[in-house]
């Protein structure tokens, strides 16, 4: 059952279809039969367990890859490799957890936990009820300050204001009544008699029957969509990508050698078991296995920098796709504006008479405890009043009134002073003008010229009327229609932020296109966007039922150059992000239920605190503080972050690579093996014990202009170019020292391997000339690095570098050479990597 099969039925018609009474509500056996067929009305939602976020930081195939590697260091007997691998893998699993955990808990504190009531009427008795026993067919009752328990079908309405905006999107109040529609509606903002679980009573009093629970409501609804949409992180994609390339090429490498060594090469002094624990250690030293720790201390340095601006990381890999986002979808409401009505322009048509004043009169709660009202309007108005014009206002007394109704558009009060009565109306400008026999046509003609004027700036307008009353303490609709004056008429504008302008210029420099998807009218939409500087004319905006009707070609185009859209379902909101997927990674930032769908499926999902609890639960990332800059700061983070990360792969994977091609086919030159598995290893511990400091490093502003994401193309094609150099000058070291027999070799090529690694790092970190970089690196790096080379200059000279690794003392005369080889290896990959990005890296962009 939807609300839809309902709206445009009559009182009897809706009660005779769901079997109950409206004085009576439903007897006891019905209400047990229902609840039977229809289960409880809630929505069951899957609470996240300690231990599924301890297992979510396994989900990586590079973690397998490290846990293969440490079992075949473990089978090679190299325990202290093993221990050190796996402890890599604690170290990232433990920071993750603790992180992801913590935003769980921040979360989860967010939630409102309290269980809802609901007044009914059962067999004739009103009594009180928990939201989840509701079922079809129950009469329910709800005054200021309910929430909705569930989808309702209103019977009777008295001045019934309900905010929507958490389903719908629409920025102001809507005025609900008991009238059926003319024909079924689909939207449910198109539903005026209808309320909606989740959404909130303002003021008035109402009578409804229930006509959907549980996940038959438009949340439940919603609810569905957003189980049935699975998401996968960009980051976690393109690692995974990254770890089968590796993979593949030391499968195949690895391969190729094993079969030249057993089948083409004789009379040497290995046996085939010594080369499949050469192989092992070789398959062992290139996989970068600092890779997991790297990113999660750069995420997590992220994380800790957006958790001092009120942004609670939910999770760590997030942080680095937001820094990938192209598209950054955004509702308008709060977001981009305030959230909050002010009065814009002022039209006095009447010299004494304040339009302001006199539409205060009107509002008829002020009277009563003089307290303020809910109305976003009216709000607006008692704004605009000094404290002497309150005091004159509430100096008034009500004496009658008319409540507002959607077909006449308008409010009327009767209200006394000083023995004085005064009637009072406002609404609608353009039904009020057609009423109002004192306008002149000239000054018909400049009110609607001004009324234009305030529509292109997506305000909405109020026309005021006041007259004398002379005919006693009551009045009927026909005498409000025949004593119509307007005294003037006032406009009303949800103000932009002041940050948002910069904030969407920002955001342009960065290369992040902003998309509109609301709910809201396509009018204020539209001048909202324009006056942000999101779309150049205001016109620009697609609406819902305009997207519906045009063809899927036609949708995918249309994604392409829409900035706004505007009067959109959720359903379409959870279309347009999926068409937008398909060319860019997306962004979406919401809170109402409305916008559950949408979360689930963008790339990266951000909400604020105050939205609905099935919107934080379909989210990665929680602001605190609802301000559309603090998520272009989180987009900087994750670039900072990006770029650590591809600094790290593209070092250890060409300096790596580079070392595993040249000793792979050195074991087919020579017959002993040119470098020991335990060497391998080593040369495996020293140079990765620097790349930990990676996360620390000074990022240039150039690295953050544009959205980045994992060009596995191009990260091959650099370690590639580079690696090949590396390679080459491996090659160098080997034929340099080859003749100086077996220790010697293996010395010098474990110092030469490290040597160019740790030189590497100070090179590949930017795609400038060293000397020329925006920043240098951070003191971590130039710390961590010193003292790797000071171990594996000093290691060969110690006892235990002499006994455990085999290694001899090396000459001076030999570290000299080494020195040279490697400044050599420094210039020749700076020449190298500054013609690359010079030639083909601009080629292809």
């Amino acid at each position: 059952m939807s609300f839809s099969d309902y709206c445009h039925l009559s009182e009897n018609e809706v009660l005779q279809k769901l079997n109950s009474n409206l004085q009576a509500g439903l007897e006891k056996e019905q209400v047990s039969k229902l609840f039977t067929q229809y289960g409880p009305n809630d929505l069951k939602r899957a609470e996240i367990k300690w231990w599924q976020i301890f297992l979510r930081q396994f989900k990586s195939s590079f973690v397998y890859l490290l846990i293969v590697a440490a079992a075949l260091a473990a089978v090679l007997g190299e325990k202290v490799d093993a221990i050190l691998i796996a402890s890599f893998i604690a170290l990232n699993t433990i920071i993750g957890f603790i992180q992801e955990y913590r935003s769980e808990s921040t979360v989860k504190s967010l939630s409102k936990f309290t269980r809802g009531k609901a007044r009914v009427r059962r067999d004739g008795i009103e009594s009180t009820v928990t939201n989840t026993e509701l079922v079809p067919g129950d009469i329910v009752i709800l005054e200021t300050g309910d929430i909705a328990p569930a989808d309702t079908r209103l019977l009777k309405t008295h001045n019934f204001l309900v905010d929507e905006s958490i389903l719908t999107g629409e920025s102001v109040q809507v005025i609900k009544t008991d009238q059926k529609l003319d024909s079924p509606v689909s939207q449910p903002y198109q539903a005026t008699n209808t309320v909606f679980k989740g959404t909130s009573v303002l003021s008035g009093k109402a009578e409804g029957v229930v006509v959907s629970t549980g996940k038959d409501t438009e949340i439940g609804k919603i609810g569905r969509l957003i189980t049935e949409t699975k998401k996968e992180s960009a980051f976690q994609k393109n690692i995974n990508r990254i770890s089968k390339f590796i993979i593949w090429l030391v499968v195949i490498t690895l391969f190729i050698i094993l079969l030249i060594n057993f089948f083409l090469i004789r009379n040497n002094t290995r046996s085939f078991v010594d080369l499949i624990i050469f192989a092992i250690a070789l398959t062992v030293g290139v996989i970068p296995e600092a890779l997991p720790l790297v990113t999660t201390f750069s995420l997590s340095s992220s994380a800790r920098k957006l958790a001092a601006q009120s942004v609670v990381v939910k999770r760590l890999s997030s942080v680095e796709d937001l820094g990938s986002i192209q598209v950054l979808c955004t509702d308008k409401t709060g977001t981009i504006t305030q959230n909050k009505l002010t009065v814009a322009e002022i039209l006095a048509l009447n010299k004494g008479i304040d339009p302001v004043f006199v539409a205060c009169l009107a509002i008829s709660n002020i009277f009563e405890r003089q307290s303020h009202p809910n109305n976003a309007f009216d709000l607006a108005l008692l704004s605009k009043l000094d404290e002497n014009k309150k005091n004159a206002l509430f100096a008034h007394r009500l004496i009658n009134e008319i409540p507002f109704d959607p077909e006449r558009r308008r409010n009327s009060v009767l209200v006394g002073i000083d023995g004085v009565k005064k009637l009072v109306s406002r609404g609608s400008p353009e039904d009020m003008i057609a009423l109002d026999k004192n306008i002149g046509q000239k000054e018909k003609q400049s009110i609607l010229s001004w009324m234009s004027s305030q529509g292109k700036l997506g305000r909405r307008t109020l026309a005021i009327s006041i007259v004398d009353w002379n005919n006693g303490g009551s009045y009927s609709e026909k005498d409000e229609e025949n004593n119509i004056s307007i005294c003037g008429l006032i406009s009303f504008v949800d103000e932009i932020k002041p940050t948002t302008k910069d904030t969407v210029e920002k955001a342009k420099s960065l290369g992040v296109r902003i998309v509109v998807l609301t709910g809201d009218d396509p009018v204020i939409a539209g001048a909202v966007a324009s006056e942000a500087g999101i779309i150049n004319e205001s016109a620009d905006v697609l609406t819902g039922a305009q997207f519906e009707e045009l063809s899927d070609d036609e949708k995918e185009g249309s994604v392409k150059h829409i900035n706004v859209f505007a009067r959109v379902s959720p359903k379409q909101k959870f279309e347009i992000i999926k068409l937008l997927q398909k060319n860019s990674l997306v962004g979406f930032l919401g809170e109402g239920i409305n916008d559950a769908p949408a979360l689930k499926a963008a790339n990266v999902s951000l909400v604020v605190e105050s939205a609905a609890d099935i919107a934080r639960e379909a989210s990665d990332i929680v602001l605190l503080k609802h301000d559309l800059g603090v998520i272009i700061d989180g987009i900087i983070e994750g670039r900072k972050a990006f770029a650590k990360t591809v600094t790290y792969i593209r070092a250890t994977l060409l300096s790596n690579f580079g070392n595993f091609f040249a000793v792979a086919f050195a074991s087919l030159i020579i017959p002993y093996l040119p470098m020991l598995p335990v060497q391998i290893l080593m040369v495996n511990l020293l140079s990765d014990f620097p790349m930990f400091s990676i996360s620390t490093d000074n990022i240039s502003v150039k690295d953050l202009k544009n959205p980045k994401n994992y060009n596995t193309k191009e990260i091959i094609i650099i370690a590639l170019a580079l690696g090949v150099i590396s390679t080459l000058f491996d090659f160098i070291i080997f034929g340099t020292f080859q003749r100086f027999g077996e220790s010697i070799l293996q010395t010098n090529w474990f110092i030469g391997s490290i040597a160019t690694e740790l030189v590497l790092l100070f090179s590949i970190r930017t795609s400038k000339i060293f000397f020329k970089a925006n920043t240098r690196p951070s003191n971590t790096i130039i710390i961590l690095t010193t003292v790797a080379f000071a171990v594996t200059v000093g290691l060969p000279f110690t006892p235990i570098g002499q006994s455990l690794f085999k290694f001899v003392k090396p000459s001076l005369s030999h570290l000299g050479i080494l020195a040279i080889i490697v400044i050599g290896y420094f210039i020749t990959t700076e020449l190298v990597k500054n013609l690359y990005y010079r030639y083909i890296a601009k080629s292809q962009s």
